[in-house]
């Protein structure tokens, strides 16, 4: 089953911008553009962080839309992803992608579309980091930075060969 997987990092949006710090201004807008496309809304989940930044999904029929914020640095990462199994919504994806691109304005960006895991990885990753470094200022912590070298001596979990374990080996 083909699909299409659009991945945005928008630098530069109007910290200010009620979009980027209101939990429900940014369901209103995700909601309006998914319905303007033509897509399914089948539900919606959207998390207002303290001090300010907004979390959010909207699932669809067809796949998802996921939106973040960190109004402090001006910057949003969105992906949408739809399925094409029964019909080709790769027009439908790029109008969502499109319309929030319109509302947020980000002075500077970053687009990734495929279906690309390393990427959609790195993206999930980089978004729970910064997340956790989030969470941690507000908690009032300073979250413990791990200098590289740390990270050198990693081990891997290797299954052992085949016929290993009958003859004795780990």
């Amino acid at each position: 089953m083909e699909g299409i997987h659009l991945l945005g990092e928008w630098y530069g949006c109007p910290a200010d911008e009620p979009l980027l710090t209101q939990a429900d201004a940014l369901r209103d807008l995700c909601r309006r553009a998914v319905d303007a496309s033509g897509l399914t809304i089948v539900g919606d989940r959207f998390f207002q962080f303290e001090p300010h930044g907004v979390t959010g999904t909207v699932l669809l029929a067809e796949s998802h839309l996921a939106i973040h914020t960190w109004p402090e640095a001006g910057f949003v990462t969105v992906d949408v992803y739809v399925c094409n199994y029964t019909t080709d919504n790769t027009a439908k994806a790029e109008r969502v992608f499109e319309a929030l691109e319109a509302a947020l304005k980000p002075a500077r960006k970053r687009f990734q579309a495929g279906t690309n895991m390393r990427a959609w990885t790195f993206i999930i990753l980089r978004n729970l980091f910064l997340s956790q470094m989030r969470r941690a200022r507000f908690k009032g912590e300073v979250p413990r930075m791990r200098p590289a070298h740390e990270f050198r001596h990693v081990e891997v979990f290797r299954r052992p060969a085949l016929g290993a374990q009958a003859a004795g080996g780990t």
